[in-house]
């Protein structure tokens, strides 16, 4: 019996040490880091300051989170004088980490208006995957209107607008007929769950399971193990026709996206700052009536996709990894060449 549970002791010992060993390794290696997410009270999410970001999807992403919690250069919330600011904000295209940063569309941007101005240009990326209109309003609200940017673009897919962020966190609703967040998600259990469990977010093991496991919730196993003869790639799947939702009859945000876009054209008209919105693929009619309504530029990323179609580039294929996913790096530059385009008209 003795023998029986030295062997027990032996064996976690072990197993500890092992455990140890592989979390020195990632860390030091860099295959693995420890997770770049924390839980915020009122955001749900956020990136973690000052963390390091590796990351192998469609390409390679090897950065950084800087000590504002957002990605890419920081930049203090007090702004220089003689300083043209642009907040980036949208969903996984904007976030980017498919690409290293100096490819990122948002860097070809700056560089693109700093070689037409003398004034310094910054280009800060709040980009986060899984936003939608209401939460990128809400994050903007919280934290990105904090650094005061002149010029704000939000990048929108259809899809952002007729559907929810799956991301455990804020959300808009009425009171009356004013708009107003609700922060009840920090009190649920699914929260207060993941606090309780929070600190294992700081392991590079914790971190390389979880990655493994989100693989596996979105069906991408078996491409991996399978390549060519997995089922995603031997029977086509039926998609959802996103654009076949036109009127409020049947979108369940229809009046939360209008009360949305309108104080949106609220920033833009009364605190002498520009909102562009970037249709990412194009919205449908009543989305387009409404934001021209409200007097808030729309412009399209048609020029660009375009371009590339025509020189034979599909904007979503990557050829070393043979993925079809965000933006390759030849659409990444032509977006920021295009939106620099539209921007100088605002340098002044």
């Amino acid at each position: 019996m003795l023998k029986k549970i030295q062997n027990i002791f032996y064996y976690f010992i072990t197993l500890l040490i092992s455990l140890l060993f592989f979390e020195i390794f990632f860390n030091v290696s860099e295959i693995s880091l420890p997770s770049i997410v924390v839980l915020d009270s009122k955001l749900g999410r956020d990136f973690k300051p000052d963390s390091k970001v590796f990351l192998l999807n469609e390409g390679l992403f090897l950065g950084e989170i800087n000590k504002g919690g957002y990605i890419g250069n920081y930049y203090p919330k007090s702004k220089p004088k003689n300083t043209l600011r642009i907040a980036l904000c949208g969903d996984s295209y904007v976030e980017g980490f498919q690409i290293s940063t100096q490819y990122h569309f948002g860097t070809i941007l700056k560089n693109q208006l700093q070689n037409l101005s003398d004034r310094q240009i910054e280009v800060l990326n709040f980009g986060r995957s899984g936003q939608d209109l209401r939460t990128m309003f809400i994050y903007f609200k919280e934290k990105v209107e904090k650094y005061n940017p002149d010029i704000i673009l939000f990048f929108l897919h259809q899809s952002d607008l007729i559907s929810e962020d799956p991301n455990l966190g804020p959300t808009l609703s009425f009171n009356k007929d004013s708009l107003m967040v609700d922060y009840s998600f920090n009190k649920s259990e699914e929260f207060l769950f993941k606090k309780k469990y929070h600190l294992l977010r700081y392991l590079a093991t914790y971190s390389l399971l979880q990655n493994a496991f989100a693989l596996y919730k979105s069906g991408q196993t078996s491409h991996i193990l399978l390549d060519k003869l997995s089922p995603s790639n031997l029977f086509k799947q039926n998609k959802i026709n996103l654009a076949s939702i036109t009127n409020k009859d049947v979108d369940p945000y229809y009046r939360i996206n209008t009360a949305v876009i309108k104080e949106l054209s609220k920033i833009d008209h009364f605190k002498n700052k520009k909102v562009i919105i970037v249709e990412i693929d194009n919205l449908t009619d009543n989305y387009k009536k409404l934001i021209i309504k409200n007097n808030i530029s729309l412009i399209s990323l048609d020029l660009p996709y375009n371009k590339l179609k025509k020189n034979g580039i599909n904007p979503n294929y990557w050829i070393a990894t043979k993925k079809y996913g965000h933006w390759n790096p030849a659409a990444h530059n032509l977006i920021g060449e295009y939106l620099s385009s539209v921007v100088k008209d605002y340098l002044n």
